[in-house]
């Protein structure tokens, strides 16, 4: 890893909470914009515990920005990417996000949201109880209560 500034380390970690903060308030624009700094910043990290979980609510919070402004496919696309991470240590404890796959529920797009499920499975073993339980719900036309997992 090449030499990164500590305040540059310090955005790092808090560009997710101001993503999701700008987002929260609608300020669609800069939580994208946000959001792709968080990418591109993480870049620089790929062996920081913390990236996955960065990459994991980046793609998150792009996917629903896109689908506030309207763009399913696009939040979609999101999904999928935010669900391929490698795992890190909260996600393999605590699992994924639910957050943008109850969205895309509320909208009826399963099977997207079954995909995502599937890819999560690769890092959250400690999980599968959930994930097969949230499949079978999702398979019978059900919105599951994803608890916890709509939080963090």
């Amino acid at each position: 890893m090449s030499f990164i500034p500590k305040f540059k380390y310090g955005k790092y970690l808090g560009l997710r909470y101001r993503a999701l903060n700008a987002f929260k308030r609608k300020k669609y624009d800069r939580a994208e914009y946000l959001a792709d700094q968080l990418l591109d910043i993480a870049k620089n990290y790929e062996d920081d515990w913390n990236f996955s979980n960065a990459l994991h609510h980046a793609y998150l919070i792009r996917g629903r920005v896109y689908l506030a402004q309207g763009d399913i496919e696009g939040a979609e696309k999101e999904l999928i990417l935010a669900g391929s991470v490698k795992g890190s240590p909260q996600l393999d404890s605590f699992g994924p996000n639910m957050t943008l796959a109850h969205e895309l529920l509320l909208v009826d797009r399963r099977e997207v949201v079954l995909q995502y499920l599937k890819k999560c499975s690769l890092f959250w073993e400690f999980g599968n109880e959930y994930l097969v339980y949230w499949k079978h719900q999702i398979t019978k036309g059900e919105v599951p209560n994803f608890g916890r997992n709509m939080e963090y």
